[in-house]
């Protein structure tokens, strides 16, 4: 049974879904654990087609997923111009199963039309219609805005640090049935970042042991934006103008005076919560 005001979110996946997803596949990319290409399943042929899309299917409707989908293999690339002695130096780039990537992509593509329409405009990052560059229109506007109205205009500058590798599962899980209304596809969506592990590969070979994450999105992921997205829409309103692209986040306040009102009211806030 489907406890859902979106009952098309609970569907079978056609193929021709499938299809759409396979053609959004980029080429040329890493394999992940299972050490297949993305080439492997942009040019299969109608049965095997057929057969993914009834295995994907199986694990929606079961709400279970292969092992090697919680894995990934993480490779650290050393940042231009950094010391390769500073663990602070390397970019890790998380190499994931494709075929988790095409679930994700296929549910992605079912889940982004009403997404598209709970994220708040302020929000930039990974909207369709929406980039940097408007958000740097608007926050270029508030500041010549506070120039021509001879006020002060003060801006904070937020980089949120780990906020994928943070986000809150349960947290989570309640928003995004507040969002979907579909508790089957929420389900689901929230099978996919549990109980997940990645090994670090270095540049000569070596390995280390599995680590396990218990929070966050899993890195690289297709859905991983658009799950931080719904997490974050219920940033606080303030007194602040704000402007956001993913975790990135401007707060300008323009004021007559130097001494600048209290934005937060007080309060510390986590992500809509009082503590």
């Amino acid at each position: 049974m489907c406890y859902t005001d979106n009952p098309d979110l609970h569907k079978q996946f056609a193929i021709e879904e499938v299809k759409v997803g396979l053609n959004q596949l980029k080429l040329g990319k890493s394999s992940g654990p299972d050490g297949i290409h993305n080439e492997f399943l942009v040019y299969l042929g109608e049965n095997v087609i057929t057969w993914l899309t009834v295995f994907i299917n199986t694990c929606f409707h079961t709400n279970r997923i292969p092992n090697v989908w919680r894995r990934a293999s993480v490779i650290a690339l050393l940042k231009p111009g950094k010391l390769d002695t500073s663990p602070k130096s390397y970019r890790p780039i998380s190499l994931l199963c494709i075929t988790f990537k095409l679930t994700e992509r296929l549910i992605l593509n079912r889940i982004n039309p009403i997404v598209e329409k709970f994220l708040p405009h302020k929000q930039a990052g990974f909207c369709s219609g929406r980039s940097t560059v408007d958000q740097v229109a608007c926050l270029t506007q508030n500041i010549e805005q506070a120039f021509d109205d001879k006020i002060v205009c003060k801006g904070i500058f937020l980089d949120l640090t780990a906020a994928y590798e943070t986000v809150w599962h349960l947290g989570l899980h309640l928003k995004l049935l507040k969002v979907l209304a579909c508790q089957p596809m929420v389900n689901f969506i929230m099978e996919l970042p549990y109980s997940r592990s990645f090994v670090l590969y270095t540049s000569d070979g070596q390995a280390s042991r599995p680590f396990r994450t218990k929070n966050g999105v899993a890195q690289g992921s297709v859905l991983a934006p658009c799950l931080h997205n719904i997490y974050t829409a219920d940033f606080p309103e303030t007194s602040a103008k704000r402007c956001m692209h993913a975790d990135y986040v401007a707060l300008t306040v323009s004021a007559s005076g130097v001494a600048i009102p209290e934005i937060w009211e007080g309060q510390k806030i986590f992500w809509g919560q009082n503590v």
